[in-house]
């Protein structure tokens, strides 16, 4: 994750519309001009949000500050189970026991969109890859406590703005 944020510094990204995410495929490369434009996209920086430099324990306060200022705060779960068989059309995911062992799960990156600190405790709210029928178009909530277990990495991304630096 952490070359990935470096990507988006320094190359910069596309607007879905002119490079859309295909999960068939990780084979797709954008063309020199697609390179050229992605450099208006850029992010000015950005910074892990664990609590310690070996420890992968996310740092919710630092996670839910970077949301209120209005940035996007990308994670790398660890998810399987229910999370993918169990959350289409779901407003909030409930993991199982089984859920808890991991058993099966693989990282897979999602972005933090925004939070409630009412809604069944507290939860995050999370914008997926997997198309429209995962949670509710593409959106779902994960409370706090299982947040906190099964999230390994968080990255808040700093504002964009004029990236010619």
């Amino acid at each position: 994750m952490r070359v990935a944020m470096e990507v988006l510094t320094k190359k910069g990204t596309l607007q879905f519309r002119e490079f859309p995410y295909n999960e068939g495929s990780c084979s797709a490369r954008p063309s020199a001009n697609q390179q050229s434009k992605a450099q208006n996209f850029r992010i000015k920086g950005y910074n892990r949000l664990t609590l310690g430099a070996n420890n992968y324990t996310p740092d919710m306060e630092g996670i839910k500050q970077h949301l209120a200022q209005g940035s996007p705060v990308v994670i790398g779960m660890q998810v399987g189970g229910s999370f993918m068989s169990q959350m289409r059309g779901q407003k909030v995911w409930q993991p199982t026991r089984r859920d808890y062992s991991m058993y099966g799960y693989s990282g897979h990156a999602m972005t933090v969109i925004g939070y409630d600190d009412q809604l069944q405790g507290g939860a995050f709210e999370i914008m997926n890859s997997w198309g429209e029928s995962w949670g509710q178009d593409g959106i779902g909530w994960v409370k706090y406590n299982d947040f906190a277990h099964f999230t390994k990495e968080a990255y808040g991304l700093y504002p964009m703005g004029n990236t010619e630096q």
